[in-house]
């Protein structure tokens, strides 16, 4: 049986502090045979590595917003308060399994991880430089994703995403207020929303490292293929 690594977040503070990530994401591995192995970033090092040795794939979930001083620069005041010992993990990582070409599906803050772990910047707060919604109002509800605030996204057709999707655009659902500015050393932009902001990236040198801006684990459809896709990649 086939295992990804899925790093999950914390919330709280001392003895209330909790490790936590969303049901759907396993969903979506578990209904195609695929173990979901969960990493707490609190593990101790060599328990990390044990884990990660074990496992052929890494989903890095959405989360917080991903800490600007590691892409030096001042924290916007819509920025989310960082989390420090998740971010230095999902980073290492990142950076493992595209060096051991392994295959990465990045969500969201996951996707924007990977493009900072590459020496990408981001844009902290989207209504800044753009007019069109990617957020909804009360997003903050989970629900709110499968029938809330959607809009189109443009595939490059010789891209690895449209090849998957086997379509030149798809309809994606949105709730991020921040999104690739700069791409990273080997991240290629494949997917645009009609504002140009980055709603699919992948790496140009990996077999399978692709991220969207999406939140594909509360969708189904034609967006299966992506999940099908990274299960086959393992």
């Amino acid at each position: 049986m086939k295992r990804v690594l899925v790093p999950m977040a914390t919330s709280g503070y001392g003895l209330s502090m909790q490790v936590q990530v969303r049901v759907p994401y396993l969903e979506k591995l578990i209904e195609r045979g695929v173990m979901p192995v969960l990493l707490p970033p609190m593990l101790p090092v060599d328990m990390q590595r044990r884990l990660t040795l074990a496992c052929e794939g890494l989903l890095l979930v959405g989360g917080v917003d991903v800490d600007p001083a590691l892409y030096k620069a001042k924290p916007h005041p819509k920025t989310d308060e960082p989390s420090p010992s998740r971010d230095s993990v999902e980073l290492e990582l990142a950076r493992q399994f595209v060096a051991d070409t392994r295959p990465i599906l990045g969500i969201c803050r996951g996707g924007q991880l990977l493009n900072v772990a590459f020496g990408g910047t981001l844009h902290q707060h989207l209504p800044d430089v753009s007019s069109l919604p990617h957020r909804a109002s009360n997003s903050t509800i989970y629900s709110y994703l499968a029938t809330h605030c959607w809009h189109n996204v443009t595939l490059e057709p010789d891209s690895k995403v449209a090849g998957i999707l086997g379509v030149s655009e798809i309809s994606m659902n949105s709730v991020h207020h921040q999104a690739v500015n700069s791409p990273g050393e080997g991240i290629r932009v494949v997917g645009k929303s009609v504002d140009g902001i980055a709603e699919f990236f992948e790496h140009r040198d990996h077999p399978f490292c692709v991220a969207t801006q999406a939140h594909p684990e509360a969708m189904s459809g034609v967006i299966d293929r992506l999940w099908d896709a990274f299960v086959e990649a393992l």
